[in-house]
């Protein structure tokens, strides 16, 4: 029912197969950006963050690996990620990485979104930035709008099963 934070101060946050983060309505938060550290979240395939109805909050100072998140929230801020000095990495395909069928996922990473293995979401609405070099690879499950979608250096692809409405995309 309730928010769940979990932070590190320094060291990397590591959520195991097993170890799902689970609340009905409250908000989610994944904290590993502590300053003058290079901490990564690492979720192993399978692992679930699930927030309900509540939004949900992953930040690191590296990369973040995912497992699958998952809201029904509806808000611009259903899911926001943030990867400081690192990429969005997917961790396995045992789940659906992203899933936000009514609110909007905003993204920002500096090595890529799903560079080495494509992010597998089932979401409504897409907010990314890479700012440095990587490529962004999306594999939606159904439609998808993609309201600004940026990549400093890099490829941009984007399948999806339904359609693709795009405001703002640039590579």
């Amino acid at each position: 029912d309730g928010t769940v934070t979990v932070t590190s101060d320094g060291g990397d946050i590591q959520v195991d197969p097993d170890g799902d983060i689970t609340s009905t309505s409250g908000s989610v938060t994944i904290d590993a950006d502590t300053a003058g550290t290079a901490a990564n979240v690492v979720m192993a395939d399978g692992a679930v963050i699930d927030a309900g109805s509540g939004p949900i909050d992953v930040d690191a100072d590296a990369d973040i690996t995912l497992g699958g998140l998952a809201t029904t929230n509806a808000t611009g801020t259903a899911i926001t990620i943030t990867a400081l000095a690192g990429g969005v990495i997917d961790g396995g395909d045992t789940t659906t990485d992203i899933i936000a069928n009514s609110g909007t996922v905003v993204i920002d990473a500096v090595t890529g979104v799903g560079a080495t293995n494509d992010i597998e979401t089932q979401i409504d609405t897409l907010d990314l930035t890479n700012s440095g070099t990587g490529n962004v690879d999306i594999d939606e499950t159904d439609a998808i709008v993609l309201t600004d979608v940026d990549t400093s250096d890099g490829t941009i692809d984007v399948d999806a099963v339904g359609q693709i409405t795009a405001t703002d995309v640039n590579s």
